[in-house]
């Protein structure tokens, strides 16, 4: 822990932000003055205006705020972050495939049960009936009509579908290995479980007691070298040093949910942040 105290007010800063200033500090050569807000607020949205941090921020009274807020889409409008990361509920990393890659557009409906196709048959000749009664006053009703009206909704129909995932199918390459179950991640080496969200982090913790998700929780720490503080009384944050990854990481934890991730990466000249919020 390092506790700084400003020589132009009377504020220290210690524990985990004192940690941040110092980690700063050192590494770019920073002067800063530690300013705390007057109404001793975090930051709340009155009446179109900003309290606390966030006031300070959107009025251009400070440079940074440092605190434990939680980003919304209101607050998120006037904070930058360094660096944006896109996130999901989770990913699954695995090594390149052994299998040939090949492309198939069709992918997506080899899958489908043979009732969906039956259903699918069923509702577009009841549909070509349907329009064919519909115009038989202007349209002669024949075979070649219902063949061509069968036809133009075929392709209608597969032209809908295909073209939300053609483009994914054209540029990605497909494989055989196929994840049936979480024992597939287990068994299978090359396979690198991940989560990109605290809240996926929590869930394996919670669950590590269980014999597959245990094994699961234990790779997603080596592998990624990652960890997690989630206990159901606490609230705060803590820095953990990763030797391996040349890393520092700050992990903020309230009410047991993980709020966000902070990665220092040492290994570049420049002070990158890299955020994901939950």
């Amino acid at each position: 822990m390092v506790i700084l105290n400003d020589r132009k007010s009377d504020i220290s800063a210690e524990g985990v932000f004192g940690d941040f200033l110092h980690y700063m500090l050192t590494k770019i050569n920073i002067s800063y003055t530690i300013v705390r807000p007057k109404d001793n607020q975090w930051g709340v949205h009155e009446k179109g205006k900003w309290t606390g941090l966030y006031g300070m921020i959107y009025n251009n009274e400070s440079d940074m705020i440092l605190g434990p807020s939680a980003i919304t889409s209101e607050r998120k409008s006037i904070v930058k972050f360094s660096e944006s990361l896109y996130t999901d509920e989770a990913a699954i990393l695995c090594a390149p495939s052994r299998q040939p890659y090949y492309k198939d557009i069709f992918a997506h409906l080899k899958h489908l049960d043979h009732i969906t196709y039956l259903a699918i048959i069923a509702s577009t000749l009841s549909v070509a009936m349907v329009l064919a009664i519909a115009i038989d006053m202007y349209l002669k009703l024949n075979v070649g009509t219902i063949v061509l009206m069968v036809y133009s909704i075929m392709m209608v129909l597969f032209w809908i579908d295909i073209n939300k995932v053609i483009g994914a199918y054209l540029v990605t390459n497909q494989a055989e290995d196929v994840i049936k179950s979480l024992e597939d991640i287990v068994d299978n080496k090359n396979i690198i479980p991940s989560a990109n969200k605290g809240g996926i982090f929590h869930y394996y913790f919670n669950n590590k007691d269980d014999p597959i998700e245990s094994q699961i929780w234990s790779r997603m720490v080596d592998h990624n070298n990652q960890g997690i503080i989630a206990t159901h009384e606490m609230s705060g944050a803590a820095f953990i040093d990763d030797i391996r990854a040349k890393r520092r990481v700050l992990i903020s934890v309230m009410s047991g949910v993980v709020l966000n991730v902070i990665k220092f990466c040492q290994t570049d000249p420049k002070l990158n942040l890299f955020i994901s919020t939950n």
